[in-house]
């Protein structure tokens, strides 16, 4: 007898093949146009940040005198608090230097274009690459993780602490899979700690998710009595205590670990907007709509792994991704992390095979074709493929700040309008004398002001400490004793928003003459007292 149905499947199957052949190509190609417009993205928009402008002033001043401070040179204010000075990005402020020094803004903007790149696109794909989870829902979370990322892509050291938290997941992950020789993984912990720790101090993170992996192995022997699961476990806190040493290798030593707490948990944070918890009434902002829909997916992940069962990879899965939404939540600046996180927690989460046979995609699917189709074109060990990701990225910056917006510093933004035309007129009419400012103009007066004129404040809120910001706050809002803080602080001049209240409260004092005023800022200085 003649098998009709073997010969409808036969004909049928070129088409479905041509399908999925057309449907993977595609969606490479959909794939590689949004890393191009991630490139554009952060061509428009890395620079809007003004701190910017101190990173580039501190790397400049390292590069002059070949040393670190040990006073902060930039404010006159700091030294007389006694603050301790530790430039704990010290590395990172010296690298954007040299780059902005040999290639201008340019070579900044391309700079955070391949980091990201890297960090978001290329190792995050390589990760999902290795679990069980299809590679067209891979190129989707990937996708929506990026969107999601997005907030935070400026020329800050956020970057490098991006690349090398995705480095470090990529790296534990394979070694849980294939437990690699354990000396060839503490040396690399070590040299990337090394030169992390002093790069960005999100290398904290590193270090406790190894220490969460670590316990999290331990915990789950004593339930199951696998001693191999004993045996990542110790190994996992030796990586973790051994970066922990190899992070006293920076210039202050213990004295970094220290200070960790006074920038983590100054009292002062809350008054920084991206450093806000993530509350219910950012569910109607759209911008945060990707990281909303990237948990919802990733819940329902849990729940389809619980369901089937855990085993120690998905176990230690589950508690990074509890670990990962609790970072996001805690501050907007974090959700970056928390999306890399995450993809390491997917990762664990379908480390083996969880769907049963009967529910395992048919090998002639149009699902699983493209699967296949996609894998013979993503090869994320390849050269080619890599630069795929990473030449569009820096195309479209190029595109963008060469056609679209011409690179400043800083960007304008709607959040910041930088006080451009002021800050010219105080390189040629510079008034004498102290003067009380605006932190972000602070951040400005440092890369283009100094030496000529010290700050009174800047963004750098953790090294000023709490009860001066509130100083500073109540003064800038015309709230009890604001007069006797500038007497006391012996102020000259000061240089604000038009809109602020002490700006408004001295433009009808007799004391103060208004030397500059336009939309973004005004300029008053003290006037002498006709008294004497």
């Amino acid at each position: 007898m003649i098998d009709l149905n073997q010969d409808n499947n036969q004909k049928r199957e070129p088409l479905g093949y041509l399908w999925a052949t057309w449907v993977s190509r595609a969606l490479c190609l959909f794939f590689v146009s949004l890393v191009m417009l991630v490139g554009g993205y952060i061509g428009g928009v890395a620079l809007h940040d003004p701190d910017t402008c101190f990173l580039l002033a501190m790397g400049r001043w390292i590069a002059d005198h070949h040393s670190l401070p040990l006073h902060d040179p930039f404010s006159y204010t700091a030294p007389v608090l006694g603050s301790t000075l530790v430039v704990y990005q010290w590395l990172s402020e010296l690298i954007m230097y040299q780059v902005y020094k040999f290639t201008e803004l340019n070579g900044i903007l391309i700079l955070v274009s391949v980091m990201i790149s890297i960090a978001f696109i290329m190792l995050p794909l390589r990760i999902l690459m290795r679990s069980t989870i299809p590679l067209v829902l891979a190129l989707f979370l990937v996708s929506l993780g990026t969107m999601a990322a997005s907030l935070h892509f400026l020329a800050r050291p956020e970057i490098f602490s991006y690349f090398c938290l995705a480095l470090w997941i990529e790296r534990i992950c394979g070694w849980l899979e294939k437990e690699s020789p354990v000396f060839r993984e503490l040396m690399f912990f070590t040299i990337t700690t090394i030169i992390w720790c002093n790069l960005h101090s999100g290398f904290v993170l590193g270090i406790l998710l190894l220490m969460l992996i670590g316990l999290t192995s331990i915990l789950t022997r004593n339930k199951k009595n696998d001693a191999s699961l004993t045996r990542r476990g110790r190994t996992c806190l030796l990586m973790a205590g051994v970066s922990m040493f190899a992070s006293l290798i920076n210039p202050w030593g213990i004295e970094l670990w220290s200070y960790l707490p006074k920038l983590f948990f100054l009292a002062a944070n809350k008054y920084i907007v991206e450093l806000q918890p993530f509350t219910g009434s950012d569910l109607s902002h759209p911008e945060f709509y990707p990281y909303i829909l990237l948990n919802v997916i990733s819940l329902l992940l849990i729940w389809k792994c619980w369901r089937s069962g855990f085993n120690f990879s998905q176990t230690a899965g589950l508690v990074l991704m509890i670990a990962a939404i609790t970072l996001g939540i805690m501050a907007h600046r974090l959700i970056p992390f928390a999306i890399l996180l995450t993809f390491g927690a997917l990762r664990l989460l379908f480390w083996q095979e969880i769907l049963s046979p009967a529910k395992k995609l048919d090998g002639n699917s149009w699902m699983k074709l493209t699967d296949d189709h996609l894998k013979k074109i993503i090869q994320p060990a390849s050269l080619l493929w890599n630069s795929m990701l990473i030449m569009p990225a820096v195309f479209g910056a190029l595109l963008v700040m060469t056609v679209v917006v011409q690179p400043r510093l800083p960007q304008s933004s709607a959040a910041f309008q930088p006080p451009t035309a002021a800050i010219q007129f105080l390189k040629h009419h510079l008034p004498k004398g102290r003067v009380f400012n605006d932190p972000e103009f602070g951040d400005l007066m440092q890369y283009y002001l100094y030496p000529l004129a010290r700050v009174f404040i800047d963004t750098r809120f953790d090294m000023y400490g709490t009860t001066f910001i509130e100083d500073y706050l109540k003064t800038d809002r015309c709230l009890s004793g604001w007069h006797q803080v500038l007497k006391q602080r012996d102020i000259d001049w000061i240089f604000i928003p038009p809109t602020d209240p002490v700006a408004i409260a001295l433009a009808s004092d007799p004391g103060w003459l208004t030397v500059y005023a336009d939309r973004q800022a005004v300029i008053m200085i003290k006037q002498l007292d006709p008294k004497k």
